[in-house]
């Protein structure tokens, strides 16, 4: 299969490389000139995956329009905060690879802070499209371990169950197991909203709290996660699978996971512009969690936790008494 993949940073060069290994041909789009040659010269990708060689036939450039002008696969590996601009410039070939039978799939696990959008809404958007043209790869991935060959499960979710046996059968590999889910909506919510349960878990760690601590905002991140999942349309079994629960443990408990590394730094008592600042990666879930708190309030649904962290963010409340906040929140039954 031709394939282009958009975006060069940890997980875009991981999804890449297992490709390229899978006996496709693949071109990675880096985001500048400098940094495709880099990556090309060096034949691994230092700044974001150390210590990974990638695969002799993956290919890197950083004009996208002749990458991806005639790929059957266009892969989105952008934060969320930038897919609707790296889209612009190359309606054309993203049309093109539609209109031909092609597939658009999204690695992404956030949403536009502006608009709150998922990523499937903005391609349709641009593409004046429906949402149904892109399907989505999540799960429980940490790009560190995929690229190293790793045993992982994630799972690839399209709305037809032809395109995600299809796209099944690029993405698997011995190590890379890959299962279908015919709820795309539920999968990109999943993956942006157990972002900021995760910093809520990092924050548990900063503070110094145990494992039944970690284990409670878990448990109920996820239950709030499902509720709004289920307010937007998604099925709840998508929430107790890989998308949800599977990520959710992954991106809430390893040391390889930025968004918890951010809630951790909080916890200690750093503020969000410092953490950033030092940050070459971006942490979906500090700009998805106000977009996900406004779509709650749209749906008329409650995310405690959510709604914590976004105060904590923000310096509108101290971690600990975020805390304080939600242990002393009204009595209620946990169904």
């Amino acid at each position: 299969m031709s394939i282009s993949v958009l975006g060069a940073g940890s997980w875009g060069t991981a999804v890449a490389n297992l490709l390229s290994g899978n006996g496709n041909d693949v071109t990675m789009v880096a985001r500048t000139e400098s940094q495709a040659t880099e990556i090309t010269n060096s034949r691994e990708n230092t700044p974001y995956l150390p210590g990974v060689i990638l695969d002799g036939g993956l290919k890197i450039v950083s004009g996208g329009q002749a990458a991806v002008a005639d790929s059957q696969i266009i892969v989105l590996a952008v934060p969320s905060r930038w897919i609707r601009e790296s889209l612009t410039g190359l309606t054309d070939e993203l049309k093109h690879c539609v209109s031909s039978g092609g597939a658009i799939v999204s690695l992404v696990k956030g949403l536009e802070p502006e608009s709150h959008s998922r990523v499937t809404q903005i391609v349709s958007e641009t593409l004046d499209v429906s949402t149904d043209v892109v399907s989505v790869l999540t799960g429980p991935n940490h790009a560190e371990e995929v690229a190293k060959g790793i045993p992982t499960a994630a799972v690839i979710a399209a709305p037809k169950l032809n395109v995600a046996e299809r796209l099944q059968s690029v993405f698997n590999t011995d190590s890379f197991r890959v299962y279908t889910h015919p709820d795309p909506l539920g999968a990109e919510l999943a993956g942006a909203s157990k972002n900021v349960i995760a910093i809520a878990a990092g924050i548990s760690d900063g503070l110094g709290y145990g494992d039944n601590t970690k284990a409670a905002l878990l448990t109920r991140g996820l239950n709030e996660m499902a509720r709004l999942g289920a307010a937007a349309g998604a099925q709840g079994s998508t929430y107790y699978g890989l998308a949800g629960m599977g990520d959710l443990i992954a991106t809430g408990t390893s040391a390889h996971s930025r968004n918890r590394r951010v809630g951790e730094s909080l916890g200690r008592g750093e503020t969000i512009d410092y953490i950033t600042s030092h940050m070459r990666m971006v942490a979906e879930g500090v700009t998805t969690a106000p977009a996900l708190l406004a779509m709650a309030q749209e749906y008329g649904v409650e995310l405690p936790i959510t709604q914590q962290v976004v105060n904590v963010i923000t310096g509108a409340c101290s971690p600990r008494a975020s805390v304080d906040a939600l242990m002393t929140r009204e009595l209620a039954s946990e169904v």
